[in-house]
């Protein structure tokens, strides 16, 4: 299979950088089966503080509580996918997500969080998307608000189940109250420097939470999580790379299944690939000064588009939704 040219992928170096996802295990597939359990198909245990620590490496908990790991794997127990202990749910990507309660009405502001450490620092001035998934278990009895994200640089321990005093750089106001589908929270996050740990819980009090009643049977607001992800996302690192003052446009860009590229000159070749490196397309002897591609049954992600016209060749960056 040929690949994209060295010096051109070296070009765009510093944009592969960018799309390096810095969660580890971020959609909880590595799973720590040394905990044995006889309801379990592949030793996950739930309910304790055993959940996360160990079981699902690198993540832990910073308290005593028992956010679980859930795995495809354990598909006939409390810890199974797509039935568990707290409803029906597939995951958002994979076989594994995880679970832990955002609200418990026990006389103070419970809560579960689970935390893990970036494979890098983040770095001082950069900026960085973070996604994450989240869906309401069937049983909850409450749905809340303020599911959150907060970078941290140093690893938080905590021994009670209790709120945790900072102030999430990521965090939802709405209440999340879908029991079918993943709802993802964004947001982006200009770094301090040195920040090294994710947390994800509610980190706001009873009275601060606000709260919609719905009927399950558990007396909680209780959440799976799904598909974690901090990129570096700098805008100045995505610009387009070209070697010409030749003008290709690609339209729509983004797109979904279709591209027009138009020029004023005729086109002769056209390479596109993907951020591998691989060259998924390859049309040659064009000789018009516009060219339809379909691209419906490509994956989503990011290509490159190299286009030799009759004065150049230009390099265009080509968003897939």
């Amino acid at each position: 299979m040929k690949r994209l040219p060295a010096i051109l992928f070296i070009l765009f170096a510093s944009y592969l950088r960018a799309q390096v996802n810095l969660v580890p295990n971020s959609s909880f597939e590595v799973i720590n089966a040394a905990y044995d359990s006889v309801t379990s198909g592949c030793g996950l245990v739930t309910g304790g503080f055993i959940s996360f620590y160990n079981q699902v490496p690198p993540w832990d908990s910073p308290s005593d509580g028992s956010p679980d790991p859930l795995n495809i794997c354990a598909n006939s127990s409390n810890a199974g996918i797509p039935f568990n202990s707290w409803g029906y749910q597939l995951p958002h990507n994979g076989n594994g997500f995880g679970g832990l309660a955002f609200y418990l009405p026990v006389g103070y502001s419970y809560r579960e969080y689970i935390q893990v450490r970036l494979d890098s620092t983040l770095v001082i001035n950069r900026k960085y998307c973070i996604n994450f998934y989240v869906n309401l278990s069937d049983s909850s009895r409450y749905a809340v608000n303020n599911i959150g994200l907060y970078l941290s640089n140093s690893h938080i321990y905590q021994p009670m189940d209790s709120v945790l005093n900072f102030t999430p750089q990521i965090n939802d106001t709405n209440i999340i109250s879908d029991t079918a589908n993943w709802t993802l929270i964004s947001g982006q996050y200009t770094a301090f420097g040195g920040e090294q740990y994710i947390l994800i819980g509610n980190f706001f009090s009873d009275a601060f939470t606000n709260k919609l009643n719905k009927n399950g049977n558990l007396n909680a607001a209780y959440y799976y999580i799904d598909d974690v992800s901090v990129i570096y996302c700098d805008p100045s690192e995505v610009d387009e790379v070209a070697n010409s003052n030749e003008e290709v446009l690609i339209s729509p860009n983004p797109a979904t299944n279709e591209i027009m590229l138009t020029s004023n000159q005729k086109l002769k070749t056209i390479h596109i690939y993907n951020v591998l490196g691989e060259e998924v397309l390859k049309l040659e002897r064009i000789a018009n000064k516009e060219k339809a591609i379909d691209i419906s049954t490509w994956n989503a992600g990011v290509y490159f588009v190299e286009v030799e016209t009759e004065k150049g060749i230009v390099r265009k960056k080509l968003v897939k939704e």
